[in-house]
């Protein structure tokens, strides 16, 4: 006959399963996973979704999951990534994007993609994040993107002129002719400050 307190037996767990949990909580922090994210990782390594469930074989393998992943504030080594930091800066030189850390970059991308940046890793992803981002300058800054049928430094020296239009647009400015991508580039960073406290009067006035 069963004793009725029997549930209530909580079995011992070793020295090194509590470590290994210890451990396992600890990365969960560093990356700033809510609670799917972090059930989803503890899924993948062992096909459960607690570490309860688990051994200390099994809580190996999710910390070497854990391990795979990067913090959800710091963007991906991926390709493209540093054109979506170039868009993001480009967005603060125009007085739209408020932080321009990278931290608040992959808010963004969280926010609109619904991926954070263990995730997003992959072209279609980060293609989805720049076609967002681009969309919101549009939007708030009034930036003409160019077609996309050229070379990518075409494209690349056509996109900084775009936002370097937009700033001279803000300002009341004709835009002066800058044949090198790195002179547009300087330029729209020594207006970033005047569209920004441009924006910001506007804002206190409102």
């Amino acid at each position: 006959m069963t004793p009725p307190d029997a549930k209530q037996v909580i079995p011992l767990r070793s020295e090194r399963w509590t470590k290994l949990v210890r451990a396992v909580h600890a990365r969960r922090r560093q990356l700033d996973l809510d609670e799917d994210r972090y059930r989803d990782a503890i899924e993948r390594a062992t096909g459960k979704r607690s570490c309860s469930d688990l051994g200390t074989v099994g809580l190996g393998a999710v910390l070497i999951e854990l391990g795979k992943l990067r913090p959800s504030s710091v963007l991906p080594d991926a390709p493209g990534a540093s054109k979506l930091r170039a868009l993001w800066i480009a967005g603060w030189h125009l007085g739209v994007v408020q932080d321009r850390r990278d931290s608040a970059l992959a808010a963004f991308v969280r926010r609109e993609c619904g991926v954070d940046a263990a995730g997003w890793a992959t072209a279609r992803d980060l293609g989805k994040a720049i076609d967002r981002l681009k969309a919101w300058l549009r939007r708030e800054a009034g930036v003409k993107w160019p077609q996309r049928d050229r070379t990518n430094r075409e494209r690349g020296r056509g996109e900084a002129m775009a936002v370097l239009e937009a700033q001279h647009r803000a300002l009341g400015l004709d835009p002066p002719a800058l044949t090198t991508i790195e002179t547009v580039n300087l330029v729209i960073a020594a207006l970033g400050q005047a569209v920004r406290d441009l924006k910001s009067g506007h804002e206190d006035r409102g």
